[in-house]
């Protein structure tokens, strides 16, 4: 009776308003009948109802007073109530809790009373997906349901199912839902319940935090997430000492994150989310290792957020790239990130690059360079004119030789002049240019501005281009030592590709001193490494060294290596390369001619870090090859 008379009178007022025809209003009744849905969703998804049309009318609807009226009219309240309630109107909170505190209708009374009105369900007893809610509220506003008591049970296949207490909610979450394209199931349950299941979601993401930050050996952070618009409050000095009385969850998982990730001497920390759950990883010494996982969404969705505050990004845009960058020492020591979020089909993911300022301060023999090598490097980087190539893949260490090499020879005496993309490291008496190519600073406009401002020494981050390759050439020829890198596998790529980008033959003899491939290898824990009893550690290349490999300990993680360094490829540019390249000879010819000549190949050095104990050969292998 009371379903039948609220599917009448819901879409009676809508054909009052002229926003759906007599026909579309019959065909609501029937398909509401035939099928077991709200008939609203019969108007729209059967009857060919104008969504626009409807939602505006439902916007304007004082649903409190009619639900009041449909009490009244099927008396199921005493009318000397509703003519209390109405009286009063402008002082009632809701309706609905007026009429419990009236003693009018009981909780689950009230509840089916709301369901006979909307013609939905009435539960009493519910259950909850809170993963698949964690990855609703990822993407949408809580507080939309939060501000009207409303509760989302599941989310799968483009549709939500929400459970209403009273009348405040049922047109706010249908219009939302409909500007959102997502599909609604409505349901009617009591207070008390929804109050059980609000509780039952924060106990469980609470539970959630507190098992994620336990995977770590340290605890707290400082400060809480900023709302939008607020300035994004930093620790001047994060300490482990301080990481104990934070209370706020969110606050105290991502700064105990930051914390361990530079304590752990980790260059990036991934922010990655799957299916509902989120996950933290750390690339440490080029290997990515999870660290944390199962993250409720909630929480690390509010961890993305925070971030893109303190990177100075807009935490409202969750559709487009974004990259910032954000300072903060950790103790005492000043650490720059580099904050780049990505939105994914699963959610925003971020990277966050770390930028030690004390990998600026390494010398060339912290670097890897060590017996001729190293007496090669200093010699072509000390010369007062002449171009220093550093080649290799993303990550393999060319900024941090650059910076090495530069801090080796920088005096006072000299003007030094960087362009990079972004600086890295800072470093003093030096001019460093961050590129800006959204101003419309590349390297090549850059490059083209240092040059008058009376260098003696110039940092190119990286030659990209045709533009920027020659004129740094013509920079070197004009009496400037310059320094770049290139993206290449060896030195005789590097001279390949130069050369595809128009450097001739005689400019590349002239300019350059020197060009130097590299990769990074780990090094062994010195407290745990063994010796390696393999078939490939005793014969072949290694035959009669004591070669190591890596076996885990607690000081080093379980993983067997800590740390870093460095294998080189050497090509020093003596008469007879130089020769040779202005000859035109074949990259395999003058490969060859400076192997026989002494040059030593990637290969080569990473075998004698091998036989040196330094690293093992399933490392050298995972990063070199003949």
């Amino acid at each position: 009776m009371q379903s039948r008379e609220r599917k009448k009178n819901v879409i009676e007022i809508l054909l009052d308003t002229g926003a759906i025809s007599e026909v579309q209003y019959l065909k609501a009744l029937d398909f509401s009948k035939q099928l077991n849905i709200d008939p609203l969703d019969a108007l729209i998804t059967r009857c060919g109802a104008d969504r626009e049309k409807v939602m505006t009318a439902l916007t304007s609807l004082d649903d409190g007073m009619l639900f009041l009226n449909y009490l009244d009219a099927n008396k199921i309240v005493p009318e000397n109530i509703v003519s209390s309630i109405q009286k009063n109107f402008s002082s009632c909170e809701t309706i609905e809790r007026e009429l419990i505190l009236h003693g009018a209708m009981s909780e689950d009374e009230l509840a089916a009373g709301l369901a006979g009105y909307y013609g939905i369900s009435c539960l009493k007893t519910v259950s909850v997906n809170y993963a698949a809610c964690s990855e609703f509220f990822a993407r949408n506003d809580r507080k939309i349901f939060d501000g009207c008591g409303a509760v989302v049970g599941d989310f799968a296949g483009g549709g939500i199912s929400v459970y209403i207490t009273d009348t405040a909610a049922y047109n706010k979450i249908r219009i939302f839902a409909e500007n959102a394209g997502y599909k609604v199931k409505f349901a009617v349950i009591s207070f008390s319940l929804a109050a059980g299941l609000r509780e039952k979601a924060r106990a469980a993401s609470e539970d959630d935090m507190d098992s994620a930050v336990r995977m770590f050996s340290v605890q707290g952070a400082q400060h809480s997430v900023p709302a939008a618009g607020e300035k994004a409050e930093m620790v001047k000095d994060l300490r482990r000492a301080d990481l104990a009385g934070e209370t706020r969850p969110v606050v105290k998982l991502l700064n105990t994150v930051i914390y361990n990730a530079v304590e752990k001497m980790a260059s990036d920390i991934h922010l990655e989310i799957y299916g509902g759950r989120g996950k933290v990883k750390f690339r440490i010494d080029g290997v990515l290792i999870e660290i944390m996982n199962e993250i409720s969404f909630d929480y690390f969705f509010a961890m993305i957020s925070r971030l893109k505050i303190m990177a100075g990004l807009d935490i409202a845009e969750h559709r487009l790239p974004q990259d910032g960058r954000f300072e903060q020492k950790i103790e005492s020591k000043p650490v720059d990130f580099r904050v780049s979020v990505l939105p994914s089909i699963h959610g925003e993911t971020a990277v966050v690059r770390i930028l030690n300022q004390q990998a600026a301060g390494m010398d060339l023999a912290e670097l890897g360079l060590y017996g001729d090598g190293l007496k090669k490097f200093a010699t072509a980087i000390s010369r007062p004119y002449g171009m220093i190539l550093v080649a290799g893949p993303t990550g393999s260490g060319k900024t941090t030789t650059l910076y090495g090499a530069i801090r080796s020879i920088a005096k006072i005496s000299d003007k030094i002049i960087t362009i990079e993309d972004p600086v890295e490291y800072q470093m003093d008496d030096i001019v460093q240019i961050p590129v800006n190519e959204k101003k419309g600073l590349t390297f090549s406009k850059g490059l083209r501005s240092i040059v008058r401002q009376d260098p003696d020494k110039i940092m190119v981050g990286e030659i990209r281009d045709a533009e920027t390759a020659q004129i740094a050439v013509n920079a070197a020829l004009t009496g400037h030592t310059v320094f770049s890198t290139i993206h290449a596998n060896n030195v005789i790529d590097s001279l390949s590709r130069l050369l595809n980008l128009g450097i001739e033959p005689y400019q590349f003899a002239a300019s350059f001193n020197l060009i130097v491939a590299q990769r990074l290898v780990r090094k062994l824990c010195a407290s745990c490494k063994v010796i390696d009893g393999g078939e490939a550690a005793s014969g072949g290349e290694f035959e009669g060294a004591a070669v190591y490999r890596a076996a885990g300990c607690a000081q080093c993680g379980e993983i067997g290596y800590r740390g870093r360094t460095a294998v080189f490829e050497i090509l020093e540019m003596n008469d007879q390369i130089r020769e040779m390249i202005i000859e035109g000879r074949s990259p395999l010819l003058i490969r060859k001619t400076a192997v026989e000549s002494g040059m030593k190949t990637l290969r080569r050095a990473a075998v004698e870090k091998v036989k040196s104990a330094v690293t093992s050969i399933e490392e050298i292998d995972r990063v070199t090859f003949e």
